[in-house]
């Protein structure tokens, strides 16, 4: 086994990647397990550890699978990158995706310098996604064949470079099956919880309030704004709301209202009480982000998917100056600033881009 090809593993102690390390040692490889230690200490507002360490847990499962295993600390690239970034998108009315800030800057951008480091030739992830080599000699980043567990959305920000460098067996897989043949390895493993290491969230506290504790700051307070203009009642700070969002308004318009527009001036929240008013045929974004070497043609007509559990729609991407806009085939509800769009072409993921505010006029 020592003249075995070596491979690193993202290891969370998970049932998705523990099944990746058995199926690359049934191929032959020489599986090194490693890990990011991501999350700071924080204590919620009930006193609560906003996440249980999974250190011991994944020594464990590394000890009982006989492979070598190493821990990466990221905590302050983590903090400066995805969660500072995402609180400084929130305080400007956005809406943050920190999966998809994480995935190149930190989980790729960062372990896979590290897995080289130990001599392995690639890195291999639990991701249910597939990855398959194109005509012109480029890696094309497809959908997993389970559309319920796909996660390529959340990948639009791979480059060329880290496409080459990653392997993805999960793609092939559906989640049951990965279930039930991960039970002939270890029972335990494969009917535990889904694995939640990266996720920096409080059941005691929305998202948002997690940030502004944790950075000890505040956002933009001001008032909710009825659909005649009316002033209605101050809110706690802009942090809080996101396109879209009926719940937890706490206003009483005698029918249910809706967040439509957020204004990071003034603080102000907009409120709908028609849903068709959250309806629109178009959006701005970013430069894209391609993952090919040669970017699509513009005007382009492909599919669309504006969020993580979103069905993607047919849509054509225009360019602009310094980005792009977006005109769908049909109307599209809540679009929300900040989040991530991204661009499909059948089963391929052509790339993705930052969904930029609506021009007022």
């Amino acid at each position: 086994m020592s003249d075995a090809p070596k491979i690193a593993v993202a290891m969370s102690g998970g049932v998705d990647s523990t099944f990746t390390v058995k199926l690359l040692q049934n191929e032959g490889y020489t599986v090194i397990g490693v890990t990011m230690v991501l999350l700071p200490d924080y204590v919620d507002s009930k006193g609560e550890k906003c996440y249980k360490d999974i250190r011991p847990k994944v020594t464990a499962v590394a000890e009982k699978l006989g492979i070598e295993h190493y821990f990466l600390d990221v905590r302050a690239a983590f903090m400066d990158e995805v969660l500072r970034l995402s609180w400084d998108v929130m305080c400007h009315g956005l809406t943050p995706n920190p999966c998809a800030l994480c995935n190149p800057r930190i989980k790729f951008g960062r372990l896979i310098p590290f897995a080289e480091s130990l001599g392995a030739s690639a890195l291999a992830t639990g991701h249910y996604a597939n990855l398959r080599k194109l005509p012109n000699g480029d890696v094309g980043l497809f959908r997993a064949v389970d559309d319920t567990k796909d996660q390529t959305y959340f990948l639009f920000g791979l480059s060329q470079a880290q496409l080459r460098k990653i392997r993805m067996p999960l793609g092939e897989f559906n989640k049951a099956e990965v279930k039930q043949r991960a039970s002939s390895v270890d029972f335990e493993i494969a009917h535990q919880r889904e694995s939640q290491d990266a996720c920096f969230s409080s059941p005691n506290e929305p998202f948002g309030e997690t940030l502004r504790n944790l950075f000890k700051s505040h956002s933009k307070r001001g008032f909710f704004i009825a659909p005649d203009g009316k002033k209605l009642t101050r809110h706690d700070g802009i942090h809080a709301y996101t396109i879209g969002q009926r719940k937890g308004l706490r206003v009483a318009l005698g029918v249910p209202a809706y967040v439509s527009r957020i204004d990071p001036e003034s603080g102000d929240v907009f409120l709908a009480v028609d849903e068709s008013e959250l309806m629109t045929s178009h959006l701005y974004a970013d430069v894209p982000s391609w993952q090919g070497s040669e970017p699509p043609e513009l005007p382009l007509e492909c599919d669309v998917q504006v969020r993580y559990r979103s069905n993607p729609v047919r849509a054509v991407v225009h360019a602009i100056e310094n980005g792009i806009r977006v005109d769908f085939a049909e109307p599209q509800r809540a679009i929300t600033p900040g989040q991530a769009v991204v661009f499909y072409r059948a089963y391929q993921m052509l790339g993705g881009s930052w969904i930029r505010p609506f021009p007022q006029d």
